[in-house]
C-alpha cells in the first residue's frame, strides 16, 4: 500500500479533529446553510459511513468482484441511530473504529489489494481503489466543515 494512502487512513480523521475541539456544541449541531448538514451531521455520516464502507470492503475480500451499490445516507437507518448521539460521542466511536479499519487494511498484501469490487458509476475498482474513494470522500466533508466554520464563526 502507498505511503499516502496509509498515512491517510491511519490520521486523516485527526485533522478534522483540530479544527472542531474548540468549537461550543450548540454551533456544530446548528444548521448554518438550510437544507445543509450541520458539522454534526457531516461528523455522524462520516461514522456511518465508516462503518459501512468496512462491509462493503468485507464483501470485496469474501466475493469475487461483488456489485457494490451506492450509499445513501437518506436511505439509511443506521445513520439515523448516529445522528442523535453527542458529537464528542459521534467522534469518540469514529476514532475507536477507524483505528481498527485502519489496522485491517494497512495489513493487506499487495495481492488482495487487487481485489475488484464494482462500483455503479466507475465501474471495476481494486481495493486500493475504493480505499482513496474512502479519503477523498471524507476529505470533501471536511472541506464542507471547514466552510462552515470559516463562513459562520
Amino acid at each position: 500500500m502507498e505511503t499516502v494512502l496509509r498515512e491517510s487512513l491511519l490520521h486523516q480523521y485527526e485533522e478534522i479533529l483540530s479544527l472542531i475541539e474548540d468549537l461550543p456544541e450548540d454551533f456544530i449541531l446548528t444548521n448554518h446553510i438550510p437544507d445543509k448538514w450541520s458539522i454534526h451531521q457531516n461528523l455522524a455520516h462520516l461514522g456511518r459511513y465508516q462503518e459501512v464502507f468496512h462491509q462493503r470492503m468485507e464483501k470485496i475480500l469474501s466475493e469475487d468482484t461483488p456489485e457494490v451499490g451506492r450509499y445513501s445516507s437518506e436511505n439509511d437507518p443506521g445513520f439515523q441511530n448516529w445522528v442523535p448521539l453527542p458529537s464528542q460521542e459521534v467522534v469518540s466511536r469514529t476514532q475507536v473504529f477507524r483505528k481498527e479499519f485502519s489496522q485491517q487494511f494497512i495489513s493487506l498484501s499487495a495481492e488482495t489489494l487487487l481485489r475488484v469490487g464494482t462500483h455503479p458509476v466507475f465501474g471495476n475498482m481494486k481495493l486500493e481503489e475504493w480505499l482513496h474513494f474512502f479519503i477523498l470522500h471524507e476529505k470533501h466533508h471536511f472541506y464542507t466543515i471547514f466552510r462552515l466554520i470559516m463562513r459562520f464563526r
